[in-house]
């Protein structure tokens, strides 16, 4: 580690002396020489203050998942032995986690888990890292979808949409499409995984065009809406370490609504229904999207913290 001006010495419980170097913790020679050891509720405390010290906002949380990783146990297994020595492996595993996030690396692009909506999925740089707010998504779709419905996931990055809802809905089948090739390898992984790989076809295309005499019951879409002059204002974590094709949706964030709901035309039944996620500041344009392609019936739902979050609307019977 290298060395700072600012030196601050911190007591581990055992005694052992411990310097933090600008928020970096070094185990200063007793630690090793006299094999003296820490508790494991120590050893997060630790962790827990490098990523304050690094503006982490959740650093509470992380600093436990990071450790339940290292582990690779659960909380509550934790709880039962958090007040025991940790194995030097553990604590050298658990703190090189702690200085990956610190540098504002997502949690989930070093364990390669994301919950959502009940399931784990994996993730990695190559996709979006799946939103809770996505989770309204799914529930909107859901509620229009049948048994034996066929289901369009355009852009589907992880798959985390599509899967979700055949895990769901147990006689539907699904497509997701996606541009990237890296992409779809972690969506087939994760089909496997959640084990709805026999009910849903993945297809590398931009947008539709690769797409092919098909028919669908229902289209949903979480598609890049960042506007791009507002993508440097993001997070670290976003910004840095999400793909930016999953990310920019072009000058003002609408490219992707205009063709898809142009192009869905063609794909979707009479009668079948179109849904997107959105910006909080969207819906209104998203609206004006869908009546211009002539949707009827639509809908806009919030997310839990009252943000416009899905449009949907019926393509017209004719």
């Amino acid at each position: 580690m290298t060395s700072s001006i600012r030196d601050t010495e911190l007591k581990a419980d055992n005694g052992a002396n411990i310097i933090d170097y600008n928020g970096e913790l070094r185990f200063i020679l007793q630690l090793y020489f006299f094999n003296i050891s820490m508790k494991y509720v120590k050893l997060r405390e630790i962790g827990k203050n490098i990523l304050k010290e690094n503006n982490i906002s959740d650093y509470d949380f992380d600093s436990k998942e990071l450790l339940l990783f290292a582990l690779k146990t659960d909380l509550k297994d934790y709880l039962l032995k958090m007040n025991d020595e940790c194995e030097k492996s553990i604590e050298e595993k658990y703190l090189s986690y702690i200085d990956k996030r610190k540098k504002h690396i997502p949690l989930q692009h070093i364990t390669h888990e994301m919950n959502f909506y009940g399931y784990s999925f994996y993730v990695n740089k190559d996709v979006l890292i799946p939103r809770f707010d996505t989770e309204i998504l799914v529930e909107e779709a859901l509620k229009k979808i049948k048994s034996g419905d066929k289901i369009l996931d355009m852009c589907t990055g992880s798959g985390c949409i599509i899967i979700s809802i055949l895990k769901k809905k147990g006689k539907t089948k699904g497509v997701g499409i996606d541009i990237s090739d890296k992409a779809l390898l972690v969506a087939n992984k994760n089909s496997k995984k959640l084990l709805v790989s026999d009910r849903i076809k993945l297809i590398k295309s931009d947008l539709f065009n690769e797409l092919k005499e098909m028919e669908f019951d229902i289209i949903i879409s979480n598609p890049p809406y960042i506007r791009e002059a507002d993508i440097d204002s993001l997070s670290d974590e976003v910004k840095c370490y999400d793909p930016y094709i999953a990310l920019c949706g072009g000058e003002d964030g609408l490219y992707f609504y205009r063709k898809i709901a142009k192009e869905s035309k063609k794909f979707l039944k009479q009668g079948g229904y179109l849904f997107f996620e959105i910006g909080y500041d969207e819906a209104k344009a998203v609206k004006e999207i869908l009546l211009k392609n002539d949707f009827c019936d639509i809908e806009i739902k919030s997310d839990l913290n009252g943000f416009n979050r899905v449009v949907s609307g019926k393509n017209k019977k004719f």
